[in-house]
């Protein structure tokens, strides 16, 4: 099928019923792919945590370039369906297999976190869920080195409750300019989420009102 003008494959078993009414509805990730058109610029280079099915890392690439355009996914069936999704569109897209997080249990011997794969597409997250099945071990990804390799200006994150960890563990955003984050409060809670708030405003990003809508939050970087 296509959505956003992008072409998807929805005949994966991984795909779960709300998911696939979603797709088939028109509705799957349309709020944050509304936020992107409004937010990522043609310069841009563009990180998105929590690639899933590769729709925003797509899209983002028809704005800013395939070469532009880093995706990092921890889950591996997830990964698998963003990388033929990439080939479909025809797009050599950079994929790192990993969790850009610091929740969940990492250890320093590989260098690895625990991971809990989930039923439902996208609830897949790095410590227990309802749904989830016995934890995997993942690669760690350190999100401010991939910020500051790639020099990212845009960011987007979906992360399934550990976007307060993802976030928070940075100090240094770099030349970060917008950054997109679905919020799921009743997973982080709610005195974190008030704490990642905080984190970015004393690094000078600003809550964006006109753009966020719901768990979908645009945080802008103020001069």
């Amino acid at each position: 099928m296509t959505l956003h003008g992008i072409r998807l494959d929805v005949s994966s078993p991984a795909l779960d019923a709300d998911t696939r009414r979603q797709l088939y509805r028109g509705r799957y990730q349309h709020e944050k792919v509304r936020q992107l058109g409004a937010k990522v610029e043609p310069n841009d280079t563009f990180l998105d945590i929590g690639a899933g099915l590769g729709l925003t890392a797509l899209f983002a690439a028809s704005m800013v370039g395939e070469d532009n355009v880093i995706a990092v996914e921890a889950d591996p069936q997830a990964a698998a369906l963003a990388r033929a999704n990439f080939a479909l569109n025809d797009r050599a897209i950079r994929m790192i297999e990993g969790a850009a997080t610091t929740r969940g249990a990492a250890s320093e011997e590989d260098g690895g976190i625990d991971f809990y794969p989930n039923a439902a597409f996208g609830a897949s997250a790095c410590f227990p869920r309802a749904g989830g099945t016995e934890s995997i071990r993942v690669p760690q990804v350190d999100l401010a080195a991939l910020l500051a390799e790639r020099q990212v200006t845009a960011v987007n994150v979906d992360a399934a409750g550990s976007e307060c960890d993802i976030i928070g563990a940075v100090d240094d955003f770099g030349g970060l300019r917008v950054l997109l984050v679905t919020i799921r409060e009743q997973a982080s809670g709610y005195p974190r989420t008030v704490e990642l708030t905080r984190h970015l405003f004393d690094r000078d990003f600003a809550l964006d009102f006109t753009d966020s809508c719901g768990q979908e939050v645009v945080f802008v970087r103020t001069p």
